[in-house]
């Protein structure tokens, strides 16, 4: 199934959230950097914060979480399951998402949309199977950003996370078009 660029944006997530995403200081120990919230303060926040950066208003700086579930863990990393997204409304649309079992492991990563606006990861009948994908729009994408060496910074556009939106259990796939993606897109650089 073809993942289409509506698909890939943080508006898109917030419409599919529950309130039992949301993680905070006391609930699963998860850690006292993420904010407790529910449902309406993460789209608040998210919501806010697009429409206010663009126009120069001071957002909430507080950073909100949500907890999703990546079966088989990333490439690499595959006994962590369990993880924090994390979003700062200083550093978005860029996330992190952190080890819940390890905080030491945190990777920066980005919706696609910001980055390839023509991407369009084409994810096997399998993977839309185990993740319960009915149609494209329950689909949410992530990719991991890497910074090198002297500040250059690239997005494995090869290995996107793929969650459903609703759940928000998903994991990394290799789509059935990585061939015509880079594993170190560079990262465009906002003058």
């Amino acid at each position: 199934m073809p993942i289409q660029p509506s698909s890939l944006g943080i508006q898109h997530l917030l419409s599919g959230l529950q309130s039992s995403h949301f993680t905070g200081p006391g609930r699963d120990h998860l850690g006292a950097e993420t904010v407790a919230c529910g449902v309406q303060r993460w789209r608040d926040m998210v919501q806010s914060t697009l429409s206010d950066q663009a126009v120069g208003t001071k957002v909430d700086p507080r950073p909100a979480a949500i907890r999703i579930t990546l079966t088989g863990g990333l490439f690499g990393f595959e006994q962590h399951q369990t993880w924090q997204l994390i979003a700062d409304p200083n550093e978005l649309p860029f996330q992190r998402l952190r080890a819940c079992d390890d905080s030491r492991l945190t990777f920066l990563v980005v919706p696609p949309f910001f980055v390839e606006p023509e991407y369009k990861p084409d994810v096997s009948a399998e993977d839309v199977a185990f993740l319960e994908l009915g149609e494209p729009d329950d689909a949410w994408v992530l990719n991991v950003v890497t910074v090198h060496d002297g500040g250059r910074a690239t997005v494995n556009l090869k290995g996107p996370i793929l969650l459903n939106r609703r759940t928000l259990i998903g994991k990394q796939v290799v789509p059935a078009n990585a061939a015509h993606y880079s594993l170190q897109h560079p990262l465009p650089i906002a003058h």
